[in-house]
């Protein structure tokens, strides 16, 4: 039996078990025969459809075509079951031999089941329309557009709010009229005062009775009194009801962008260290501002944000232009990565200044506008005064392009990283800060678990000495992987200008993998600006060669077009001595970023202040 004939046989014997249930209920009370009518047609369609073992050297019933057999088979004749079911309910309903009373209460949760029912059918046809001409999505419920249940689950209720309208205005509208026989005069004026009296009929006196006082047949009509009053609560309740889903639904599309393509996805591969590169010791995060309030008073290289495209923001007024636009975040200390630059151009720069130099037109050619520059790792500071930081920075600050500096806060440090973040930041002219947290992350082979006081201490203190405008901070990319994280990060958002999430795609498609991380911001409840940190670097050892990260690189500058809903875009990292194992911003990608003027990209729009300088 091939599997075409085999999925139709058991379409048909589903059918077939449900007609007979629906013949055996007509013609036998007990339910109980239209049940075993049921599973009989249950049994013969599992022996149909299953795997039957065949001969060897035979080809065997796929299990992915058993399943998809068996889904046809259950859709098909689950749809005819239901369909018949509805039908016998309603020719029990409407037949002749059922009381008003029956039709009356059964009438009303029938109609409202069969319009539900029949709103699921046409969304189960629309999901098989998307299927069969490839718009399905298999990742979304129904594999419909994101938030289509959201939006069903409204229609359901506008289609039950509509129904129990009708229902209640049509039998309150207008009274049924009832008959009352042998009513005296008396009570004929008794009832004038509480019901509307249609016809009276005087009914003949019977002979034995002559002289008795005159008794009438009364036709009237009561008015809806408290049934009345019960329908009008209803419908207020109802439409209380249907208009608070609807704002939630609208109001919600606006905070939820569409591409939810990966929402159930957990935590990004090799996520666990910021730059893949970084050690144990915490390899990605954020660097600092010059001491106490002088940072956040100061006018210099701020910006006023006038404009920011993406949904549901806090946005400061004003923003550190070193976390504007198009940069560079640096792994580790400055002398490894001036190594990387020392041949740059042609030749071999042999002193810290002339490989600073070299380094600084790297970053010209690619129109980097700012650099981030690491100060600590969960294990102490890294420059001990010969690591280039200095010279780095006043070659930066020549160039006007704008530095800051990050460091990896670990838990353990919760207490001295803001003073450490302060002190580093004074010592090399820095005047903003990112501080790269990520609870859970593995550090010195324990978990970095960060409990809400600490971590109240660490921003409190940060935000203290640079003042939020001149704070950002380094996360996972992807927070729908990181409960716990979120949690945390949510406790900086008054705290931060910004958060950057590490958008580290490896193997996965770059465009939709920096959508979602951004869109998991906005689920999250987090609507500070963002900042993309994006991945150059490769990683042999993860399979992730230096060919396939420049492949990820240029498909992500060729493809990614939701500039509007970051206010800038950094690539971590910027390389050190690379080898074909491992490394980072090979002269492939220096060459594909240069060309691509990612500088120019409508990033969320922020412009000079009308009263503010920009300066170096």
């Amino acid at each position: 039996m091939n599997d075409f004939v085999r999925s139709a046989l058991a379409a048909i014997i589903v059918i077939l078990a449900a007609v007979w249930a629906v013949a055996l209920l007509t013609q036998t009370p007990p339910a109980h025969a239209a049940a075993v009518a049921l599973l009989i047609g249950a049994g013969l369609t599992t022996y149909v459809l299953r795997k039957v073992p065949t001969a060897q050297g035979a080809p065997a019933f796929a299990f992915r075509d058993y399943d998809r057999f068996a889904a046809l088979a259950i859709a098909l004749g689950g749809g005819v079951v239901v369909a018949i079911a509805l039908i016998w309910i309603l020719y029990l309903v409407t037949s002749v031999r059922t009381t008003d009373t029956v039709r009356t209460i059964v009438g009303l949760p029938l109609i409202v089941v069969l319009g539900v029912t029949v709103l699921l059918i046409v969304i189960g046809l629309v999901a098989f329309s998307f299927k069969a001409i490839k718009l399905a999505n298999p990742k979304e419920a129904l594999g419909l557009p994101s938030g289509s249940v959201r939006a069903i689950i409204a229609l359901m209720l506008l289609v039950v709010f509509s129904i129990m309208s009708i229902f209640l205005y049509n039998s309150l509208s207008v009274p049924p009229l009832r008959t009352l026989e042998h009513v005296t005069q008396s009570g004929l004026d008794d009832m004038s005062a509480r019901v509307m009296i249609i016809r009276k009929q005087p009914e003949p006196a019977p002979a034995s009775a002559a002289g008795a006082a005159a008794v009438y047949t009364v036709t009237f009509q009561e008015a809806n009194g408290p049934a009345g009053d019960l329908a009008k609560q209803l419908i207020v309740m109802l439409g209380t009801l249907v208009t608070a889903v609807a704002s939630f639904y609208f109001g919600a599309s606006n905070v939820v962008s569409a591409q939810k393509a990966l929402a159930g996805a957990r935590a990004e591969a090799n996520n666990g260290k910021m730059g893949g590169n970084g050690g144990d010791d915490g390899g990605g995060g954020g660097g600092g501002s010059p001491g106490g309030a002088e940072a956040s008073g100061t006018p210099s290289n701020l910006l006023k944000l006038t404009a920011f495209h993406a949904d549901v923001l806090t946005i400061p007024e004003r923003i550190n232009r070193a976390f504007l636009g198009h940069g560079m975040f640096l792994e580790y200390g400055p002398l490894r990565t001036l190594d990387r630059y020392a041949t740059y151009g042609g030749g071999t720069a042999t002193t810290l200044e002339e490989k600073a130099a070299r380094f600084v037109k790297a970053m010209q050619d690619m129109h980097i506008a700012s650099v981030w520059i690491q100060l600590f790792t969960a294990s102490g500071t890294l420059d001990n005064g010969n690591g280039g930081t200095r010279e780095l920075v006043a070659a930066l600050k020549q160039a006007n392009i704008a530095c800051a500096g990050w460091g990896y806060c670990y838990s353990q440090n919760a207490a001295t990283d803001g003073d450490l973040a302060k002190q580093l930041c004074n010592k090399y002219g820095i005047d903003a800060f990112i501080a790269d947290v990520e609870p859970g992350n593995p550090v010195h082979g324990q978990p970095d678990q960060w409990q809400t006081q600490p971590f109240k201490n660490l921003m409190a203190s940060l935000k203290s000495t640079f003042g939020k405008d001149n704070l950002g901070m380094s996360t996972f990319g992807n927070l729908n992987g990181h409960p716990d994280a979120t949690a945390i990060y949510r406790l900086a958002i008054d705290d931060v200008s910004f958060f950057a999430p590490q958008i580290y795609w490896y193997k996965k498609t770059p465009v939709a993998y920096a959508k979602l991380c951004v869109d998991s911001f906005r689920q999250s409840g987090i609507g500070n600006p963002i900042i993309a940190t994006v991945q150059s670097y490769w990683d042999a050892d993860s399979s992730f060669p230096q060919a396939s990260a420049e492949a990820q690189v240029k498909q992500f500058i060729g493809g990614y077009s939701d500039w509007g809903n970051i206010i800038g875009l950094n690539w971590y990292h910027a390389g050190h001595q690379n080898t074909v194992g491992s490394g980072a911003m090979s002269d492939d990608m220096i060459t594909a970023i240069a060309a691509g003027r990612l500088d120019q990209k409508p990033y969320a729009s922020p412009v000079p202040s009308e009263t503010e300088a920009l300066t170096a």
